[in-house]
């Protein structure tokens, strides 16, 4: 039997064959692969993302803030399009390990001799997946942390914000290119996943300044639940004590004159009785010397307490 396509036998192989992928069908990246992009003020984070995605590589950008970019490129191979990218962003591309690590231009020579020395984390097993935008830094390595089961220690407020992208890549190269990105120190000791500062960031990016004697007056690592002790100089005044267990004040409700003893717990919890009954719980956002700022879960809002003298 024919049809004006040619013999029926014929059409239905080559149907059968396009329908497999066997007809003219390309791989999503091969050796050699080429793209064309055209973006008009776009954030460089977005651009990169977009851009490694293509080729099928992770990425990480550090910092977040690169600013938008316009670029232009056809018919581009994976070479031309990080140069285009460096080109027309002003910044810095590095193709290591199969990821693209883009940074900001000052930071070029000293991310290549952090990646010249960057090696995965040894002892962690496993591949992950993730997705950060502009996310702070502690924030993507916690969750890395809880994927390899270790608790994490870190400087209190790293401003450091990343962006990476990875598709089951080793959890221990995901550690150590962040680490080479953003110039922070990242290791494991016993069960913890330690971070910490660098100091060749440039300024403003989280780095521990000097002590001019030669004190090393860093932040000790502490664990992300509790926040870092403050750094007192010995010839200062002494800290303020912690919050007492119980500290019991009176206090009036907005417009409502009638009073009511409020029971704070541990400077957190807000317990409100009235009349010998808990009128209510409440999570404790800020106490100042004439009013107790909190946060109604029920009521999803902030309410204020006036205090006033027991």
């Amino acid at each position: 039997m024919r049809t004006r396509f040619g013999p029926l036998p014929n059409v239905l192989a080559f149907l059968l064959l396009f329908c497999l992928g066997g007809a003219g069908s390309l791989p999503l990246r091969a050796e050699g692969d080429r793209i064309s992009l055209s973006f008009h003020r776009v954030e460089v984070v977005d651009i990169a993302k977009v851009m490694a995605a293509k080729f099928e590589r992770p990425v990480v950008c550090f910092p977040s803030t690169l600013g938008p970019a316009s670029i232009e490129g056809k018919d581009l191979d994976e070479t031309a399009a990080r140069q285009q990218l460096t080109l027309s962003a002003n910044v810095a591309c590095e193709l290591h390990q199969g990821w693209w690590v883009v940074v900001a231009p000052g930071e070029a020579d000293a991310l290549r001799a952090r990646l010249a020395a960057c090696q995965p984390l040894p002892g962690l097993d496993g591949k992950v997946s993730l997705d950060f935008r502009a996310s702070p830094a502690t924030k993507v390595l916690a969750v890395l942390a809880r994927s390899a089961k270790l608790a994490i220690r870190f400087p209190k407020d790293l401003p450091h914000r990343v962006t990476v992208r990875a598709t089951d890549r080793p959890l221990g190269e995901v550690l150590a290119m962040i680490g080479a990105a953003t110039g922070l120190g990242v290791r494991q000791d016993g069960g913890f996943l330690i971070v910490e500062g660098s100091v060749d960031l440039p300024a403003g990016s989280g780095a521990a300044p000097a002590d001019p004697a030669g004190e090393d007056v860093s932040p000790q690592p502490v664990p992300a639940s509790f926040p870092a002790p403050a750094l007192t100089p010995a010839a200062g005044p002494p800290p303020p004590p912690p919050p007492p267990l119980r500290l019991k004040l009176i206090g009036v409700l907005g417009d409502d004159e009638s009073r009511a003893a409020l029971i704070v717990w541990e400077g957190k919890t807000l317990t409100v009785r009235r009349d010998n009954e808990v009128e209510g719980k409440f999570k404790v956002v800020d106490i100042l010397p004439d009013k107790i700022v909190v946060y109604s879960r029920k009521e999803q809002m902030r309410r204020t307490f006036s205090l006033q003298q027991p």
